[in-house]
């Protein structure tokens, strides 16, 4: 598990400053959806290089998180949602 300084530290890194190859593949994390909220943190904390990145092929990802209970599937699906109500909009 990190310290606080060590994830202040990872935090601060930039796009341009992690290389494609430091950065943990997202199908290489493999999170067990049983585990309590606190334990799947602590997997990913695990597993990940850098919790603030991840790539998908050769794209890289930078993360945030937030204190919340809205999980990244509920955002993206709102985002969806939303993409889908702009563009019949605009058609």
């Amino acid at each position: 598990m990190y310290t606080l300084k060590e994830l202040e530290f990872l935090e601060q890194k930039t796009m341009e400053e992690e290389a494609i190859n430091s950065i943990a593949d997202e199908k290489e994390v493999k999170i067990d959806g049983s585990l309590t909220y606190e334990a799947r943190i602590e997997q990913y904390f695990e597993q990940s290089k850098n919790p603030y990145f991840f790539r998908h092929k050769k794209i890289k990802v930078q993360t945030k998180f937030i204190d919340t209970k809205e999980t990244l599937e509920d955002i993206i699906a709102e985002l969806l949602v939303f993409l889908k109500r702009e563009a019949e909009d605009c058609g």
